[in-house]
């Protein structure tokens, strides 16, 4: 009898029954690779894709040793390593948390407070260029003894001399509203 690649076959063909699918077995050019193996790595740096630094992930065996590892994006996960960085992400949250508290803080000496600006004014009580958060950060620092970065200080440009109402936000979830009085 014939088999379907038109080869004679010692075994008679049986009609009716589907024909055996091949035994592939372990050996020979069928032979199957053997799973990718997976390697828990700790991210050194932010990797894109896979995490954030000090994640722990796992990734194909060959990207860690032939990218992660050679440019010094991720380090071996074991114990003591996990060990390591989970005590790190401890003691980070942990100074979130403080960061937080001082901006509460701050937060609440600076709710309310007024703050007064002396500026060179033209006519009609224009001011000559404007009055910027840098100039009120230095005010905060001077008059109340609060070191606020410029940065975290929202305000429009003031060019003329009033009130006027400044935030600073000083943390995630935490901001203060001040009033800035602009005089001669």
């Amino acid at each position: 009898s014939w088999n379907t690649s038109g080869r004679r076959t010692s075994e008679p063909q049986r009609f009716g029954a589907p024909p055996k699918p091949p035994d592939f077995g372990q050996k020979g050019r069928f032979a199957q690779r053997s799973k990718v193996k997976d390697m828990k790595v700790i991210l050194e740096q932010d990797v894109k894709g896979q995490g954030k630094k000090g994640d722990i992930v796992s990734v194909s065996d060959g990207y860690a040793r032939n990218f992660l590892f050679p440019h010094k994006l991720a380090s071996p996960a074991d114990a003591s390593a996990i060990n390591a960085a989970n005590i790190q992400k401890g003691a980070a949250a942990h100074r979130k948390f403080e960061a937080g508290l001082k901006a509460r803080e701050e937060a609440k000496k600076l709710e309310g407070a007024t703050v007064t600006i002396t500026a060179r004014v033209g006519e009609n009580g224009r001011l000559f260029g404007a009055v910027t958060g840098k100039e009120i950060a230095a005010a905060l620092e001077e008059q109340r003894g609060l070191a606020i970065d410029k940065k975290k200080i929202s305000i429009e440009p003031i060019r003329s001399t009033g009130e006027y109402t400044a935030r600073a936000s000083l943390f995630e979830g935490v901001a203060a509203n001040f009033r800035v009085i602009v005089k001669e």
